[in-house]
């Protein structure tokens, strides 16, 4: 075999593992019908948890709009951890008005752990409901139907349901791909899960079990790990079978994006921290797809100059139907996830997210992360 029929075969090879994903595995969550909404007679009933730390001005603007939810019986959580702002007196405030809301206190002794876990433990302790949906103090619903379509996940005896927190909508590049990484994110480990392979969820909108909680020790299998506690705790306690998907629009939440390209690139430092703790074959199956997409633009640039006409349609046959399942996926996962307005310039955002993730990856060999929640 001479070198242009290598590089040909070995880009074969590449593309047959990228279209394998846009289409086959990624359509099984994108074309999937909408979750049926629980009725209100069978709504069990729920402990909203926000841990916030120096989040007096978001408390002020997010809590709220929980507060006000449409959902007959629920309390809210709120976990003021360590803050030295007046979060303490907004919350106080808030709480003379609305008696579902309960506040939980971590004390400033309280040093030997790390991180936002503690604080969350201690709410997740102090609720008094089995169903519990958490979310962060940054971060507001979608809808006054938030709680009701989330828990509705619950149906089937599900014990944890994955939600979608979005990021709002501004001008710039860092908000685009702060919005392209987490529709990504989200479509993986979405389309994963009707797979049977759960292997993550995101802390701002996720919903569990107290007592799946309490079964999987909290969160001692990786308490050594700052971060962690939503994407850690779900890989190592969702169950086939046992997790439910709720990404319909109205069960959103929203949060900024990052301004600038240093505090994105910090923040994804720390999300990146987490998954080299992830199951080995989710690893594997994560890393594949990140690594075949930077190949196969590699060997279609390397092959395309020495193959010879033959050869070269189907390359370029091979991109085109990759692009266009690409296309066709990203716009019917927009009906769940939004963003639609990414959607035609998906390679160019994806191979930024290859980059920057590898990146990241050799920074935080190199650097180490950080041990510390803010």
């Amino acid at each position: 075999m001479n070198t242009p029929e290598l590089l040909f075969s070995v880009f074969i090879g590449i593309a047959a593992v990228q279209l394998l994903y846009w289409l086959l595995i990624f359509p099984r969550f994108s074309f999937k019908k909408p979750h049926e909404t629980q009725r209100a007679d069978l709504l069990p009933p729920v402990s909203v948890i926000v841990v916030g730390r120096n989040e007096a001005e978001n408390f002020k603007k997010y809590l709220p709009t929980i507060l006000h939810q449409d959902y007959p019986n629920f309390e809210v959580i709120a976990v003021n951890d360590m803050s030295s702002d007046d979060s303490i007196d907004v919350l106080e405030e808030m709480q003379k008005e609305h008696d579902h809301l309960r506040i939980v206190r971590v004390p400033e002794n309280d040093h030997f752990w790390h991180g936002k876990k503690y604080g969350l433990a201690l709410g997740i302790k102090a609720a008094q409901n089995e169903h519990l949906l958490l979310t962060d103090a940054d971060c507001y619903p979608s809808s006054p139907d938030w709680i009701r379509e989330m828990i509705s996940g619950f149906m089937g005896g599900k014990e944890i349901v994955l939600g979608y927190g979005d990021v709002i909508k501004t001008k710039g590049v860092v908000n685009a791909l702060s919005r392209f990484e987490t529709v990504q994110t989200a479509l993986q480990y979405f389309a994963w899960n009707f797979w049977g392979m759960p292997y993550m969820g995101v802390g701002r909108n996720l919903a569990y079990r107290k007592s799946l909680w309490f079964e999987q020790n909290g969160f001692i299998k990786h308490i050594h790990v700052p971060s962690g506690d939503d994407d850690l705790f779900v890989n190592s306690a969702a169950k086939r079978g046992k997790v439910g998907v709720v990404a319909k629009d109205t069960a959103h939440t929203l949060t900024e994006s990052k301004e600038t390209w240093k505090e994105w690139i910090t923040q994804k430092r720390r999300h990146f921290s987490t998954s080299t703790l992830y199951k080995p074959h989710h690893k594997f199956v994560l890393a594949t797809f990140a690594a075949s997409i930077f190949w196969f633009w590699f060997f279609f640039a390397m092959a395309l100059p020495f193959v010879d006409e033959f050869h070269m349609y189907i390359m370029l046959g091979v991109v085109g139907l990759r692009t266009i399942a690409q296309w066709v996926v990203g716009f019917t996962t927009s009906r769940f996830l939004g963003n639609a307005d990414l959607v035609l310039l998906w390679p160019v955002y994806e191979m930024i997210w290859v980059l920057t993730g590898g990146y990241l990856l050799i920074l935080n060999k190199v650097l180490g992360t950080s041990k510390k929640w803010k």
